[in-house]
């Protein structure tokens, strides 16, 4: 079953099971167990262009628009076409990550591409295994445990804290990283310094447009940041995603359940193999 709260009101669809689940800032959309798509929200108004058909694996979703890989690495996009941002690249990906206006996918030989506006050419190398989308900003993580910023030099975001990582997020204003040790650092000049996280992180996830992060500890609880008033939920998942003011939290396979959060937003990034 699903349980939901927040901004989007009681899950409509309490006995789907999905593969994947993402938000952006008004909408879900999962992947269910048969690989097609299912999303649910305000639906933009009506302004958005058509789910795609299909069977996919992965989803992300930005500000306005979603994008998922389908089963054969290709990408589809969708949602309200705005300078680009649904003109996705040919090839095959083995992620993807979803700004506002601009986006970056892995490709399935470790490089990166970018499409949409407001972000420059990507670095250069094959061996990245996150990445994180922002307005003008993106992080990826290479193999190494090394995290590459680029884009707008604004908001200090490209003062990434020296040391070796496991997870990334970005949001306007300030990013987010887990250390090797499993330990969460912020940067930029909306993280507040006195913010902390308690425990050993396997995800952390931002929200857009500045929202709070929360984070999936390696034991598979939920964790917000000391002091923030928010209480996730208690139990083990799989792994969360949200949009502006609604939280997703996987509960781990078999179970494939959906619970929803109602809190400050947040974006997963996943890392890949």
């Amino acid at each position: 079953m699903a349980v939901a709260w927040g901004s989007l009101g009681p899950n409509p669809y309490p006995h789907v099971l999905f593969r994947d689940i993402a938000c952006d800032s008004d909408n879900v959309a999962g992947i269910r167990d048969d690989g097609t798509i299912l999303q649910w929200g305000d639906v933009w108004g009506g302004l958005g262009t058509p789910i795609p058909s299909g069977e996919f694996r992965e989803i992300d979703g930005g500000l306005f628009s979603f994008a998922a890989i389908r089963t054969d690495g290709t990408l589809a996009a969708w949602g309200i076409p705005f300078l680009g941002n649904l003109d996705v690249p040919t090839g095959t990906f083995k992620a993807v990550s979803i700004g506002k206006h601009a986006n970056v996918g892995i490709r399935t030989d470790g490089s990166l591409a970018v499409w949409g506006a407001g972000l420059s050419v990507p670095p250069l190398g094959n061996d990245y295994v996150a990445i994180s989308a922002r307005e003008q900003f993106a992080l990826a993580l290479r193999a190494d445990g090394t995290v590459v910023g680029w884009g707008s030099a604004g908001a200090g975001l490209l003062n990434i804290p020296p040391g070796l990582y496991r997870g990334i997020a970005a949001t306007r204003g300030y990013a987010a990283g887990i250390r090797d040790d499993g330990s969460v650092v912020f940067w930029g000049s909306s993280a507040n310094p006195n913010w902390s996280m308690t425990g050993t992180f396997a995800q952390i996830d931002i929200g857009a447009e500045g929202a709070l992060p929360v984070g999936l500890r390696t034991d598979g609880t939920l964790a917000s940041l000391v002091n923030s008033g928010i209480t996730p939920p208690s139990g083990t998942f799989g792994g969360v995603a949200g949009g502006m003011a609604h939280y997703v939290a996987v509960v781990p396979s078999p179970a494939s359940t959906l619970i929803f959060l109602g809190l400050f937003g947040a974006r997963r990034r996943r890392r890949v193999a």
